[in-house]
């Protein structure tokens, strides 16, 4: 059971990520860092919400379908951001390396390119919940286990959809793309790089290293997650209920609206967006646009 105290702490912290992350959608430009502002900010109102109303623990008699409500809501956004993070990654990759297929498809395609992320998550969120919302769970089922939200799963593969698994296509591949990034920000001359990455994304070099190790932090907390779930699906396979707690992974996932706002922005940028002079600022440099500013692989 977790004390009134860790509950409000996960409240102010759920608080302060959702205006963070309402900061940082004000302060930037980028459509990739948009759409993940937008999702997180989703989840952490949920979390509030829940919170607020019902507590942690849920103890409230509440109708079955607002727990599933809540479940399909709260694993959607907590996966779609993290695809969102990736094609971050995806996109600053894309822009170094292959800038013309960058320019030419990515920025025309981007709409459906989201679309199919939205569709893509909904579907395995949607399948782990099937059995609960078609099918339908009895009422004592729901009562055995310590909350409405735990009573709707309890099987191994229920257990592995909402987990990240289904996001190791997009992890993995983010994962090479970041060591193919660094390594080429140690070869190549910093000042090539830096106007190759500021004309082709419109952001300062220094903020894509934030972003790049805020991604990468979270791929490796992605795998984390995958056996975490997996651990969880397999005890209650075998008769372990689950009990939700606020553990170190919650705590984390609660801070990331504050997380995306450290990591995505720069002092220069909020201050040019208030209206202040910036001097120096990589990230305002104008080139011209019909240069070819793709790098090579090798």
């Amino acid at each position: 059971m977790d004390s009134p105290i860790l509950e409000r702490i996960t409240i102010i912290e759920h608080t302060l990520s959702l205006v963070g992350v309402i900061l940082t959608l004000y302060f930037n430009s980028n459509p990739e860092i948009i759409f993940l502002c937008s999702v997180n900010m989703c989840q952490h109102l949920l979390k509030i919400i829940r919170l607020v109303v019902y507590g942690f623990e849920i103890k409230k008699p509440v109708n079955p379908l607002i727990c599933y409500i809540h479940s399909f809501c709260n694993n959607f956004t907590l996966n779609i951001s993290l695809t969102a993070a990736c094609l971050l990654i995806f996109t600053l990759y894309a822009a170094i390396f292959h800038n013309k297929i960058f320019s030419r498809y990515y920025k025309q395609y981007r709409f459906f390119i989201y679309l199919f992320i939205i569709i893509y998550t909904t579907s395995y969120i949607f399948a782990a919940l099937y059995e609960p919302i078609i099918m339908g769970y009895s009422k004592e089922h729901i009562e055995e286990y310590s909350n409405c939200t735990t009573g709707y799963r309890y099987r191994l593969y229920q257990f592995v959809f909402i987990s990240s698994v289904f996001n190791l296509p997009f992890t993995i591949t983010t994962f090479f793309c970041s060591i193919i990034i660094v390594y080429k920000i140690f070869v190549l001359p910093r000042p090539s790089l830096k106007r190759i990455i500021t004309k082709n994304t419109k952001m300062s070099f220094s903020r894509w290293i934030k972003i790049l190790f805020y991604t990468f932090c979270l791929t490796i907390l992605s795998f984390i997650n995958i056996y975490s779930e997996t651990k969880k699906g397999i005890e209650s396979e075998n008769g372990v209920k689950e009990i939700e707690k606020i553990d170190p992974i919650y705590l984390i996932t609660a801070s990331s609206g504050i997380l995306i706002f450290l990591f995505t922005n720069s002092f220069n940028q909020i201050k040019r967006k208030l209206g202040g002079v910036v001097q120096d600022d990589d990230s305002v440099i104008n080139y011209n646009d019909e240069d070819d500013d793709s790098l090579t692989l090798i």
